[in-house]
């Protein structure tokens, strides 16, 4: 029995796609929905651990 070639997990991009990507791992874009999920789990974290 022979076996196959595993599966290869990934996302090829070029050009400017792959300078967005880069760019947005060095720097994330930060929106107003991200803002306050973060202000709403640091709250939540507050409230639990002073229990």
């Amino acid at each position: 029995m022979a076996m196959e070639e595993p599966i290869r997990l990934g996302v090829r991009l070029k050009g400017r796609d792959l300078e967005t990507f880069r760019k947005n791992l060095v720097n994330p874009p930060c929106t107003p929905e991200g803002i306050e999920l973060v202000r709403m789990a640091q709250e939540t974290a507050r409230k639990i651990r002073f229990r």
